[in-house]
């Protein structure tokens, strides 16, 4: 591991610590696994430009993590098999995971579930 990747591992953690929500992942019926993610939920259109005319409205809720964090879940999800993180009280069904630049911060995309988390 390079000097790079220590200080970006250590960076991510410190801003999850500070600004991050419990998560939880049902990894199976009987095991769960709590975390920390960078938690998006848009409620509210984005202005795009100086025209009011112009909104992007963003829908989906997404939950960011770390290579360390949660290990396994990308590649259940990948094999299409149904995944579920408690955020805030309430359940999502991970829709799919895409990692960002780096290869080690991971992006899960949420849809709400009907139920209430566990």
């Amino acid at each position: 591991m390079t000097d790079f990747d220590n200080f970006a591992g250590q960076v991510f953690s410190t801003v999850t610590e500070l600004m991050g929500e419990n998560a939880v992942w049902q990894k199976s019926k009987l095991n769960q696994v709590e975390g920390k993610v960078l938690f998006k939920n848009p409620t509210e259109p984005v202005q795009i430009g100086d025209l009011e005319k112009h909104e992007w409205r963003p829908t989906q809720a997404t939950a960011e993590y770390y290579e360390d964090n949660f290990l396994g879940l990308k590649r259940k999800v990948d094999a299409k098999i149904p995944q579920y993180m408690s955020v805030r009280g309430k359940k999502y069904l991970i829709t799919d995971i895409t990692s960002k630049f780096d290869g080690k911060t991971y992006v899960a995309h949420l849809e709400p579930c009907k139920e209430k988390a566990q």
